[in-house]
């Protein structure tokens, strides 16, 4: 075996691997199905030639010329069958009258060459490098034409499928597949009948150089420009498995018979596992008697464009897990318009689904409790107007103490609250009523079909789940009110009205008794977080009296007194613990922190009817006689006089206490610093009041 009977063996092999390569990427396709019969004539060829240049004798070098021609008399038709399909030219491939046109030179020429006796040692040529062959006149004349006839219509054939097409890599590989084609066949036709004809005989080695030509081109096109990987066919093939969508084909039994890539993804199974399968086996619900369009997908009186369009539901995955999907279908119809089976395809919606309900929550569910929001109510009630329902009752319940504990606890811990109130009222009602929050404080429940027992019932539990509730940091207290609609004629905002005003009279009863326990707890939390003691205050309460009662105040003024002792600094509750106790000094930025309490010790105090007369007096017990203090930085007399009291006893009893970032003084130390801040920091007349006091020995008697 010579160096060119290797070559032809090098070629025979390449030539089948890429022909079973090519159809094993769509097995199938038509156009792969051509393109393996292209390379197995080729592979004959190179087959034949490996033993006819080293054949021992003519006769045997005759019989697998006959061989070969099987494969050089068919290269050229399969060839422009193969460029055709690759081109996209569909009208003529459709027309069956033109396969027998295509292949009818080569019919004749394998009749000739293989099954007549024309081959013949005559033909044999003895060269230098194994024997070669020349064909006479007139076959060499038809087989040249033959070639030349169809290698221009090949080129033809790429020259329109380079035009048509709109991407750039099919047209670098037209443009590679053509230019080495062309080569080989301008090769082939010069030594195969060109020089035959002016007889001179065929160099043995044009043959593979052909080959090798061909074969190092067709390589390139694949591995550089993946060749057939974008024709038609294939561009629709990688369309349809690199979609984003899942895709299905259903036969008319409705059974799957296609399934891409993302389908297997999203679904988890595989191939395998849904090919012939019933589609019903797919969906949530799988009897068709709940999911009657199910039935639909297959029904050919259907119309034509959309069996099914743009439906929500839901698939199941191999697990059975639920993926809600937008599910589309389509028939599909032959070229004759008959039905070919269904088309549907998928698209998961779970993220359309959660930002729908994310829009929907913040359209119509209040942020902080999650229950339904005034717009959404205010729908709510006009249904009820335009349907002139009646027996629809309404619950109205406000939360008792909320600013008081948001001025005191902070807005988060109001929140807190605000979440624990909405539980539970939603708890306390059926699943059918409508829970909301109607603003602020308060909160609505819509009932249909109510009565008086009904609305009993709600409000029990409601109270009884209040009490039910741990304190923290209060308890939580819900006033209520409710009303029915009884007349169809009546506007519900009536019935509306008549709830709140009812939820009102019992506010009036609780919301003493929820205020007072909410200072209670926020006097035992300031207690618990700084310096204001219980014998803080008693001392303030009793110094403060003795003062007021030495300047000669009213009984009332006494008694507003010693309450503002007891509550002026309460508007330190929301002054963070670390600043109230911090041992060395004050930074700029913990002063403008601490500066704050009197103006949330004003808030807290106005938010309650009992002690909003004495909010003024909280605000201004920090101010300084000459104007420097605080919040306001008002003087003298402006300053209210039940602040200039509790600024003189309170700076008193500081100066004698012992804290952890300054020690006590004496009662004699204190004496002189109230002295001399008389006049800037103090009320210089109400300072010279409680020295008297001081020095009459009374101030002793309180400590």
């Amino acid at each position: 075996m010579n160096l060119l009977t290797l070559l032809y063996f090098f070629c025979l092999i390449a030539y089948l691997y890429f022909g079973f390569y090519l159809f094993y990427l769509a097995p199938n396709k038509t156009l792969n199905k051509v393109a393996l019969a292209l390379y197995i004539s080729l592979s004959i060829w190179s087959f034949s030639f490996i033993f006819m240049h080293s054949a021992p004798d003519k006769e045997t070098a005759v019989f697998w010329l006959r061989i070969s021609s099987l494969g050089w008399s068919s290269l050229f038709s399969i060839m422009l069958h193969f460029f055709m399909l690759l081109g996209n030219i569909e009208k003529p491939l459709q027309k069956k009258w033109l396969y027998p046109l295509i292949y009818l030179p080569a019919i004749i020429f394998i009749y000739h060459f293989f099954f007549q006796d024309y081959l013949n040692t005559n033909l044999i040529i003895d060269t230098p490098l194994g024997w070669s062959y020349s064909i006479e006149w007139p076959y060499s004349l038809f087989l040249g034409l033959y070639y030349l006839g169809y290698s221009l219509l090949c080129l033809l054939v790429g020259i329109i499928w380079w035009k048509k097409s709109q991407f750039k890599r099919e047209k670098k590989q037209i443009k590679l597949i053509l230019g080495t084609t062309m080569l080989a066949i301008g090769l082939g036709t010069i030594t195969g009948f060109v020089l035959p004809i002016l007889e001179i005989g065929i160099i043995p080695p044009v043959g593979i150089i052909i080959n090798l030509i061909s074969m190092g081109a067709i390589w390139y096109a694949i591995k550089r420009y993946r060749f057939q990987a974008f024709s038609p066919q294939n561009i629709t093939d990688a369309i349809l498995e690199t979609m984003s969508e899942g895709l299905l084909f259903l036969d008319l039994k409705s059974k799957i018979n296609m399934i891409n890539q993302s389908t297997k993804k999203l679904l988890d199974y595989k191939t395998g596992e849904l090919i012939d399968k019933p589609v019903e086996m797919l969906f949530l619900n799988q009897n068709n008697n709940n999911q009657p369009w199910i039935s639909q997908l297959t029904d050919c009186s259907q119309n034509r464009e959309h069996v099914i369009k743009d439906k929500e539901t839901a698939l199941l995955t191999k697990e059975q897990d639920k993926i809600p999907v937008s599910f589309s279908a389509s028939l599909a119809y032959d070229e004759l318009g008959d039905p070919l089976g269904v088309v549907c395809s998928f698209q998961d919606i779970t993220n359309r689904i959660r930002d729908r309900e994310n829009l929907k929550k913040l359209t119509f569910y209040d942020r902080v409790t999650y229950l339904y929001n005034r717009t959404y109510l205010e729908k709510e009630l006009e249904k009820i107007n335009l349907s002139n329902q009646t027996s629809t009752g309404i619950i109205m319940a406000d939360l008792n103490g909320l600013k008081l504990i948001n001025d005191g606890f902070g807005h988060e811990t109001g929140d807190k609250i605000l979440k624990k109130a909405a539980d539970i009222l939603k708890n306390s009602c059926r699943k059918e009523d409508v829970v909301g929050r109607w603003g602020g404080d308060e909160f609505i429940i819509i009932i249909n079909d109510a009565n008086i027992n009904t609305l009993e019932r709600i409000i029990s539990d409601i109270k009884q789940a209040c009490r039910q509730e741990p304190e923290d940091p209060v308890a939580i207290s819900l006033a209520t009110g409710s009303a029915i609609k009884k007349e169809a004629d009546k506007n519900i905002y009536e019935v509306l009205k008549e709830a709140e005003d009812n939820m009102y009279k019992n506010k009036l009863i609780e919301t003493k008794s929820i205020q007072y326990t909410v200072l209670d707890t926020l006097l035992n939390t300031l207690g618990t977080k700084s310096y204001e003691t219980e014998q803080h205050v008693h001392r303030l309460q009793n110094m403060s009296y003795l003062l007021g009662k030495k300047i000669g105040l009213s009984q009332p003024e006494l008694e507003n007194l010693v309450l503002l002792a007891s509550l002026h600094d309460i508007g330190n509750v929301s002054i963070p613990e670390d600043i109230l106790v911090k041992p060395e000094k004050l930074s700029e930025k913990d002063w403008e922190v601490v500066k704050k309490h009197p103006e949330i010790g004003y808030r807290m105090a106005s938010a309650t009817q009992e002690f909003a007369h004495i909010a003024e007096f909280i605000l201004h017990h920090h101010e300084w006689w000459d104007g420097s203090g605080y919040p306001k930085g008002i003087s003298g007399e402006n300053i209210p006089l039940l602040s200039r009291i509790i600024a003189i006893v309170d700076a008193y009893d500081v100066m004698i206490t012992e804290r952890p970032y300054k020690k006590a003084i004496t009662q004699k130390e204190a004496k002189e610093e109230l002295k001399r801040c008389a006049g800037t920091q103090l009320d210089p007349e109400l300072t010279s009041h409680f020295i008297e006091l001081i020095e009459e020995g009374k101030i002793d008697k309180v400590n």
